[in-house]
């Protein structure tokens, strides 16, 4: 019964009624762009130019660049594991991934603002400007894996329709393949006709903290976990109220009338 009646929720919200639940993924899957835009704005803008400014700007040779690369990428490895045990083990009123894009979006974004910055305030080619890249290239790798595995597993906390998993998957490539695009015909020809390539990196990588925060913050305030099967584990207390409303009883229902698998869930008024 209690299947029936979420199904009919979501059918009248799909309609239009007053009495129905939106399915999130149904409503605005077109935002699941946004977070990948984002992370790329940090991800591919590293991939693209990080050598050219460790190598011309910075002044670190070619072989310690290369190094430098390898270390991190060996780095992001550790990192990902990390983020994978970090969002098992995590559980909020947001959910068990928007946390991490509600509050990592910003230091993603100001880092790899560091990693185009720091670096080239130091004498050129000292050991402090390596120093200054290992640190924040590593950090920002740790914190792009906070937010980007965490982002990455939201479908299937969304939805558990075939369909509307394909049809996220289809928006964040689309939102990688715009941030890639704009970054290789829009940034690439001013940073490579600047004169001053640090001034023009550091105002390019300040305006995508701005940009950036914004996409990941929309994200956050428009996808919900609230897979088709799950919705009233996710939301208890909202679907609980409706069904009581439907019921037109004054109270959520009891957890003995309820299916064996929904006995965990603990009603509130």
């Amino acid at each position: 019964q209690v299947e029936a009646l979420q199904e009919q929720l979501y059918a009248e919200g799909r309609s239009g009624g007053s009495g129905g639940i939106v399915r999130p993924a149904q409503v605005l899957i077109e935002v699941n762009a946004s977070g990948d835009a984002a992370n790329n704005l940090a991800f591919s803008m590293t991939s693209m130019f990080l050598l050219v400014y460790y190598t011309d700007v910075v002044g670190i040779s070619a072989a310690a660049a290369g190094t430098l690369f390898l270390l991190i990428r060996i780095w992001d490895g550790f990192a990902d594991i990390f983020a994978g045990r970090m969002v098992d083990r995590t559980m909020t009123r947001w959910g068990k991934f928007r946390p991490f894009f509600l509050f990592g979006a910003a230091p993603v974004m100001l880092l790899a603002f560091a990693t185009f910055t720091l670096p080239g305030l130091v004498p050129h080619g000292s050991g402090t400007a390596l120093l200054l890249a290992y640190l924040t290239y590593g950090l920002l790798g740790l914190a792009y894996s906070l937010v980007n595995i965490p982002y990455g597993s939201l479908a299937s906390a969304m939805t558990q329709r075939p369909e509307e998993r394909g049809k996220l998957a289809s928006f964040r490539m689309i939102g990688t393949a715009v941030t890639i695009i704009m970054l290789a015909f829009v940034v690439a020809p001013q940073i490579k006709g600047s004169e001053d390539l640090q001034r023009s990196l550091t105002i390019t990588t300040l305006a995508f903290v701005v940009v950036g925060a914004a996409l990941d913050l929309l994200a956050h305030r428009f996808e919900r976990e609230a897979a088709d099967e799950l919705d009233i584990l996710v939301q208890p207390a909202r679907f609980a109220a409706q069904l009581a409303t439907r019921r037109g009883i004054d109270r959520p229902p009891d957890r003995d009338h309820l299916p064996r698998r929904l006995h965990a869930v603990q009603f509130r008024q």
